[in-house]
């Protein structure tokens, strides 16, 4: 089996020529496109430890939370094109979760990454994770990227990849099934 990488815009350009399998998480084509924590979905993702509160996105979740002259925007867990909304400088900016002020790289582990993983598990087509675990078990080389580079969630110097966020993902769920079989088999 090959468990999916992580790679960055510019080094997929150059791994196009290997074996494997290149998937742009930030395209807007179908199906990858769901992949993208700007998809617009039916308002389900719950906002996290805001239990009457659900988005549309991932981003809107982010972006919504975000304290910006002290306030967070709940309009955008309800729109369907996300603004930004910026802090200079970047990675300095605080966002609300339980009520209190938490840091960016909080943040990312609180909100961001539990939203994100919940989309993941609730949302995708079943089919399309499929896909990528059936192609790992064949020893398909997957290589995810999207528009940003940073795989570090503690580095604020850049925005955080969520392909990076997706590998481990899927890589923990390739972990379970191959687990599953060695229990099952031994059995």
């Amino acid at each position: 089996m090959k468990y999916p990488l992580f790679t960055t815009k510019g080094l997929a350009e150059r791994l196009v020529k290997q074996d494997g399998l290149l998937i742009d998480a930030s395209t807007p084509s179908l199906p990858y496109n769901m992949l993208s924590p700007f998809f617009v979905w039916d308002k389900v993702i719950p906002v996290p430890e805001m239990e009457d509160f659900k988005s549309k996105t991932v981003e809107g979740i982010w972006q919504g939370l975000k304290l910006v002259n002290d306030k967070i925007d709940k309009s955008l867990f309800d729109a369907k094109k996300i603004k930004k909304r910026r802090v200079d400088p970047y990675g300095s900016c605080e966002f609300l979760f339980k009520g209190e002020r938490i840091d960016y790289v909080e943040s990312r582990k609180k909100i961001y990454k539990p939203s994100y993983e919940w989309m993941f598990h609730n949302l995708l087509p079943r089919d399309l994770k499929e896909s990528f675990y059936i192609l790992a078990e064949n020893n398909i080389q997957l290589y995810f990227f999207d528009v940003d580079d940073n795989s570090d969630i503690e580095n604020t110097s850049s925005s955080f990849s969520h392909s990076s966020l997706l590998v481990d993902i899927i890589n923990r769920e390739l972990e379970k099934s191959q687990e599953c079989k060695t229990d099952c088999s031994t059995k």
